[in-house]
């Protein structure tokens, strides 16, 4: 019965906010209804069409196109002149190397495009890209969640993370992804909204600083990052042998992406 009941408010939930988008739409609708989804070195495997996967859920009518060194579609301005949204999915460990062998040569064409009115949104491997090194979008720091002293997980393999979405607590599938830290700036800016910070350890406050969600302007564009995956089906926690929590987080990739595209 507690799994029923569980199950019917994450989907009244969903339904809420799938009523509110096709009354309202997407305002960034008047640029165009494409969303580019990186897939290449730089994505881990089966990420990119998770992230595609989540995007089409939302909505929000979104064409969606893969974009990336060996698809159809490649890195140019061209290529961005009708999209809202461009997704970096979760990948490797190394983000020394990634940036400098996978994304450096087109990190100019994405920050023109949020510069210019686009959307991003970077999962886990792609929230640490959103730094630097990395295309430099938010106004503070990525960094490894794990290496914190108050982290609630201290190895990088697959596993599951509590977060404070909202006024919530939600259970969130985790590879190694980052944290994010405002800068002065940051903290200035009242357009920055944080969405999530990891839990706290029982007798530790200092995960004020620890954010795990959250959405920032740049120039004329918005930036989304997150450092969990919401994008996790069962599948992933089955063939991780994990325990799937009751609630997966269809609700939380649907409210981010209709917050980034508001």
């Amino acid at each position: 019965m507690l799994k029923m009941k569980s199950q019917y408010r994450r989907w009244a939930y969903i339904l809420g906010w799938l009523t509110m988008a096709f009354v309202s739409g997407p305002k960034a609708s008047a640029k165009g209804n494409i969303a580019l989804i990186y897939r290449g070195p730089a994505a881990c495997d089966g990420c990119a069409e998770a992230a595609a996967d989540m995007v089409k859920q939302s909505g929000q009518h979104l064409e969606v196109h893969y974009i990336g060194p060996d698809e159809d579609l490649t890195f140019s301005d061209a290529a961005f002149a009708n999209a809202v949204l461009y997704v970096q999915p979760g990948g490797g460990d190394n983000l020394d190397e990634t940036y400098e062998k996978d994304i450096k040569p087109y990190r100019a064409y994405v920050r023109n495009f949020i510069k210019n009115g686009g959307r991003y949104l970077g999962i886990c491997m792609g929230g640490y890209l959103a730094g630097q090194p990395g295309f430099d979008l938010i106004p503070g720091i990525a960094d490894q969640y794990i290496r914190l002293d108050h982290a609630q997980v201290k190895h990088s393999g697959d596993t599951v993370v509590e977060v404070k979405w909202g006024d919530h607590q939600r259970t969130m599938f985790f590879q190694d992804g980052p944290f994010f830290k405002l800068s002065k700036q940051g903290l200035l800016t009242s357009k920055t909204q944080v969405l999530a910070r990891y839990a706290s350890l029982p007798n530790d406050d200092s995960a004020e600083d620890a954010i795990a969600a959250m959405i920032a302007p740049f120039y004329q564009g918005k930036v989304a990052v997150i450092g969990p995956h919401p994008e996790a089906t069962g599948s992933w926690y089955r063939e991780s042998q994990l325990k799937a929590p009751l609630e997966l987080t269809e609700d939380i990739s649907l409210e981010l992406i209709l917050a980034l595209l508001k």
